[in-house]
């Protein structure tokens, strides 16, 4: 991750997001574990998976952009030589992606449980440049999006789906090197 963007995923999760029902459904048959120490755990475990989510929302686009069939041909180095930089402008468009972070829980004696969520983040672009090189898209930039984000544990809608306003995304956004690999 850089520093150039402007949005984290974090934040297209409610602050008050509170796990503990999840972990204590997860862990069911953990009856010796005080009421009030599953809002703590909850607490903790929000704490825990907004760390993780401090990725860019840009690197999670870039991301995506790797799997378009309609970059593959920048992969043929008979066609792209090496040291070869193409600007590719994509037009308006939407697409989602999952992120699945996943979090070790473990409450006092209990074993530990490993949790893992999907972070269904939908992305609605107007207009974006991607620069190519050698197979991999080495940077983006140049648009404004709007994005969202539904957190869920197994078919469990943890938050109600979370809206951005449009953001201006930067101008030039680079990747770190070599790139993501177009695949």
């Amino acid at each position: 991750m850089t520093d150039q963007g402007g949005l984290p995923l974090s934040e297209l999760l409610p602050s008050d997001v509170n796990l503990g029902q999840a972990i204590k459904d997860k862990l069911s048959g953990s009856s010796g574990v005080p009421p009030l120490a599953w809002n703590v755990v909850g607490t903790q475990a929000c704490n825990a998976l907004n760390s993780v989510l401090k990725i860019d929302v840009l690197e999670v686009v870039g991301d995506a952009y790797t799997t378009l069939k309609d970059l593959h041909e920048y992969t043929d180095s008979s066609k792209h030589p090496k040291g070869e930089r193409s600007v590719v402008f994509l037009g308006e468009h939407s697409f989602s992606t999952n992120v699945l972070p996943a979090l070790d829980i473990g409450i006092g004696t209990l074993p530990p449980v490993t949790m893992q969520f999907t972070l269904e983040v939908a992305v609605n672009v107007r207009a974006i440049a991607l620069t190519i090189c050698e197979g991999c898209i080495t940077s983006v930039g140049g648009s404004d999006a709007d994005v969202s984000a539904l957190l869920k544990y197994g078919d469990v809608e943890l938050v109600s789906k979370k809206e951005s306003k449009r953001v201006q995304l930067p101008a030039h956004f680079d990747f770190k090197a070599p790139g993501l690999a177009i695949g």
